[in-house]
């Protein structure tokens, strides 16, 4: 009995510990913006919400809701109608597939200057067509890996079967490769929606303003262009988080990949120099560095006494992310591990994920109108640009260890642990090697991806201290084209070592 009470107690700890920050810095700030636009927009009656409806509803703000989803829908057919067919080229080719997923891995900051160098000179830049090349080289590959990986689940033989039966190539397409690949390709391109409705950098940059202004950087040129404008603000964010969240559960709810069989019992074909070269073709982009840059600019002190101190702010801030949400994430795992299977185990993994459809300027404002008191985005906030963007992240490292810890190896633990092991011993000796590479993968995809982030650094970051992403987008705003396309492969050289950094093995 008292060993059961000691069990309950620790699960209740471990509930608390995961589910504290989700409520304080995600759940509550999300809460006070329908608050905050009732009592800017009619701070004399603070039960009426007539003026915050109408702000909400205004012609612009409508306006900028049409256009963000006009671009993200484009974008995401876009990338849906040539994603598909490149995953179906590369199902049987799982090493060119999986070089898909290097171009999702260059900072947005570094692929929006790759496109100014490249547009520079045509009528093309600063428009949305920028925006849409831009989002189609990013996501295009992305479907196409999500496609490959469900694809690569229907064996050959299903297909040979249905032929042998006599059904043509439309019934065997609709009756064995869609029903599996269907809910993968449909999931990756409401992820696509998601990512272009909430992007900032690319759009920021490569539209050049108004018109070409989506709900995400609208919220931002509401509280940093000209006169403040709160109201305006959180009525942005008040429907880019309807879309967002929206869009992210009818992908949860509907188009979860299912059926066919372990992709390492798939039958793969020999793959020629042909499948490398098309999945490769979408990084060549980001090779305009090297023709453009002017490499003397490296040999210069006053580039580097500007940028060093960025630098260095901007590791440890992406250090530090990456550890707490890898802390975050341990804790919820156990969590929900320890819950047994069951409604609330499929609750808790739904809430936990929810972040990950959540704009990082929408959280942002969401945060500073929950806790005006302690941070000012006028005057900057280091503590504030970890806490919301390991908000952010944490769902990158929680899918990823929730995937290998759903079902633990329970007969081999208690094997371990009836030789004699302890607790912690059989779960180092057992579980441990399989979940360090992974793990290390994991942390270092969000180092880098703290690294390169320009949304929530501009929204809290004052001009005491920049990052190395604020430093290369104000050089872009100053037309300093070559420092910043120096300071993007600055940064697309740290966003690589810490991404491989941490997968570093011992012999």
């Amino acid at each position: 009995m008292r060993i059961r009470l000691s069990s309950s107690v620790l699960v209740g700890m471990l509930c608390g510990i995961t589910l504290l920050p989700w409520i304080v810095f995600f759940a509550w700030p999300l809460m006070s913006l329908p608050e905050g636009l009732k009592q800017v927009s009619d701070p004399g009656n603070s039960l009426s919400w007539r003026k915050a409806l109408q702000a909400a509803v205004d012609d612009l703000v409508l306006a900028k809701v049409r256009f963000t989803v006009f671009q993200a829908g484009v974008s995401a057919l876009i990338s849906g109608g040539v994603g598909i067919p490149l995953g179906l080229y590369l199902r049987r080719a799982p090493r060119a597939a999986a070089w898909l997923r290097v171009p999702f891995g260059v900072p947005t900051l570094v692929a929006s200057t790759a496109w100014v160098a490249l547009l520079a000179n045509t009528s093309v830049l600063y428009s949305v067509w920028a925006v849409w090349l831009a989002h189609a080289v990013f996501n295009i590959p992305w479907v196409g890996a999500q496609v490959a990986d469900a694809a690569a689940r229907v064996p050959q033989s299903w297909e040979e079967l249905a032929r042998s039966l006599g059904a043509r190539r439309w019934h065997r397409w609709r009756a064995v490769l869609w029903p599996v690949i269907g809910p993968a390709a449909l999931a990756a391109m409401a992820q696509v929606f998601v990512f272009c409705s909430t992007s900032f950098a690319l759009v920021l940059l490569l539209g050049g303003g108004p018109p070409v202004e989506t709900l995400e950087t609208a919220i931002f040129s509401a509280l940093h262009s000209g006169t403040l404008n709160l109201p305006q603000a959180i009525a942005f964010g008040l429907w880019q988080l309807a879309l967002a969240t929206g869009v992210a559960v009818l992908s949860q709810r509907f188009w979860r990949p299912q059926g066919g069989v372990p992709a390492a019992h798939s039958e793969a074909a020999q793959e020629s120099r042909a499948h490398l070269a098309i999945s490769c073709l979408w990084i060549l982009p980001y090779f305009i560095f090297l023709k453009e840059l002017r490499w003397s600019i490296f040999f210069q002190a006053e580039f580097w006494t500007s940028l060093l101190p960025a630098i260095h702010f901007s590791l440890a801030i992406s250090i530090a992310i990456a550890g707490a949400a890898t802390l975050w994430a341990a804790s919820a795992v156990v969590a929900l591990r320890s819950t047994g299977p069951g409604r609330w185990r499929r609750w808790g993994e739904l809430l936990l994920l929810m972040p990950s459809g959540v704009g990082a300027l929408t959280l942002s404002l969401s945060v500073w109108l929950a806790y005006s008191s302690w941070w000012d985005p006028f005057e900057g906030s280091v503590v504030a640009v970890i806490v919301v963007q390991t908000v952010l992240f944490f769902p990158v490292i929680f899918r990823g260890l929730w995937a290998l810890n759903r079902h633990p190896p329970v007969e081999v633990l208690e094997v371990a642990r009836s030789l004699g092991a302890s607790a912690f011993r059989a779960w180092l000796t057992v579980e441990w090697p399989v979940l360090r590479k992974p793990l290390a993968g994991l942390v270092g995809l969000v180092a880098a991806a703290s690294l390169g982030d320009l949304a929530v650094v501009s929204f809290f970051t004052s001009a005491k201290g920049a990052t190395l992403s604020l430093m290369v987008s104000r050089w872009l705003g100053h037309y300093r084209f070559e420092e910043a396309q120096a300071g993007a492969v600055v940064l697309l050289l740290l966003s690589g070592v810490l991404s491989w950094g941490f997968r570093v093995e011992r012999g």
